[in-house]
């Protein structure tokens, strides 16, 4: 898993549980993840009903989100920014495996 998660949550409540079984530093940058993921579909929603902007590229959300993460990254503790850049990483990584060569 492109997140080092053993496995994917099913709905919010499994997500919320996999968090409350890993360390303080992981759960923090998970909740952001959650919020960044949200506001990125949020956003993209907006952009479609509201201002009639076409998505031009399935990938548009998973760089908003990496963008959004390393914004909110000055949120965080020292000791807490290595494990944001891990996952920013892996979410990159994920991306350019899904990209056409």
């Amino acid at each position: 898993m492109p997140l080092g998660w053993s496995r994917i949550p099913h709905d919010f409540d499994d997500f919320f549980l996999m968090l409350g079984k890993t360390s303080s530093k992981t759960s923090k940058v998970g909740f952001m993840l959650l919020a960044a993921l949200v506001w990125s579909l949020w956003s993209i929603r907006n952009d479609m009903i509201l201002r009639n902007k076409m998505v031009s590229s399935s990938l548009m959300a998973p760089f908003r989100l990496i963008g959004l993460l390393l914004q909110w990254k000055i949120l965080l503790k020292l000791e807490e920014v290595p494990t944001l850049e891990q996952t920013t990483k892996a979410i990159q990584e994920a991306i350019d495996a899904l990209r056409p060569s």
